[in-house]
């Protein structure tokens, strides 16, 4: 029997979906940890999970103490929220710097995700507008991958991650898709984020223009 999750939504649902078991949660009221591939959702009713979501290794927390269920391995990539370019991230590198960071994660009215963190060859983001696809690698001076950049260079697209991004086009049914990668010294491709919209910046003058014309064929359809 399939679990569903009914986020402040209507009490009647269990009965437009039989053969499914259905709980009903409040955001306000309710903290959610995500951790080993199970979902937990704590509030005045219980708490319920649910294995096998198809996400990358990570922790997900939301609400007062759920840092504390769980020691990550460190070093270890802490974001809070769902900031760009570096903002709301930090990378504890041993105990007294973890408890730091739980420290700052407590005035942030936020989720934060903790993540393993990887030594990194390369950044590959990989933009397709409509039919195109390009490719662009990317190297910051610092940990993080996106910001400082010290060197881009646009590159053919890898046939591995051209398989990934038209299958995530597909699967969201995407006009628009930017996916960033962190490629290991070893070759492994791993996915870090989905943009559904991607800055151009540093991509050639043929991305803006299919951009401009898939705008249009919007506008006018």
């Amino acid at each position: 029997m399939r679990t569903l999750v009914v986020v402040n939504g209507e009490q009647d649902w269990p009965r437009y979906l039989p053969g499914c078991t259905v709980h009903h949660r409040r955001l306000q009221t309710s903290h959610w940890l995500f951790h080993n591939g199970q979902l937990w959702v704590f509030d005045a009713s219980g708490s319920i999970r649910e294995a096998g979501l198809p996400v990358p290794e990570m922790t997900v927390a939301l609400g007062e103490g759920m840092l504390d269920r769980f020691e990550p391995a460190l070093p270890t990539v802490v974001k809070m929220g769902n900031y760009h370019g570096g903002y709301g991230k930090a990378r504890p590198r041993d105990a007294e710097e973890w408890a730091d960071v739980k420290d700052l994660a407590f005035a942030v009215e936020d989720y934060v995700t903790v993540e393993p963190y990887i030594a990194y060859a390369r950044d590959i983001r990989c933009l397709t507008v409509g039919e195109r696809m390009w490719a662009m690698a990317r190297r910051g001076r610092f940990w993080k991958a996106n910001t400082a950049t010290e060197h881009h260079e646009m590159v053919a697209v890898p046939d591995t991650l051209r398989a990934y991004t038209t299958r995530a086009m597909e699967h969201l049914q995407a006009d628009v898709l930017g996916l960033d990668f962190l490629e290991t010294a070893d070759g492994t491709y791993i996915l870090l984020e989905s943009n559904d919209t991607p800055g151009l910046a540093g991509f050639p003058e043929e991305a803006r223009l299919a951009m401009a014309s898939l705008v249009r064929d919007k506008i006018n359809a």
